[in-house]
């Protein structure tokens, strides 16, 4: 027994030729089905642009709090006679003996 030659049309091929059209043993979705993967496709990529939008302003809140925490130390720095002891970060003294927690984002 011989082998069949490539594109002899006998046996199984691995892969396509170029600019071979393989619709003709695959079928294609029907125009409904079309329709519903352009949805789903828009739907995606309005969720990439929101999640884009909320990880931006998630960033932008987090160096906004990293400010206001730099900016607290200062003070409870100035205000307690210019000692370098800070409170470790996620416990802030708070002026009248009370403690604030502040969560890390």
């Amino acid at each position: 027994a011989t082998a069949a030659a490539p594109g002899s049309g006998s046996g199984p091929r691995p892969c396509r030729e170029a600019g071979e059209d393989s619709r003709s043993s695959t079928p294609q979705p029907s125009t409904p089905q079309l329709r519903e993967l352009d949805g789903y496709a828009e739907l995606v990529e309005r969720l990439k642009d929101e999640v884009s939008r909320e990880r931006s302003a998630r960033e932008a809140s987090c160096q906004s709090l990293n400010a206001l925490r730099s900016s607290y130390r200062i003070l409870l720095q100035r205000a307690g006679g210019g000692s370098t002891a800070v409170p470790a970060a996620g416990k802030l003294a708070v002026p009248g003996g009370g403690v604030s927690l502040v969560s890390a984002i």
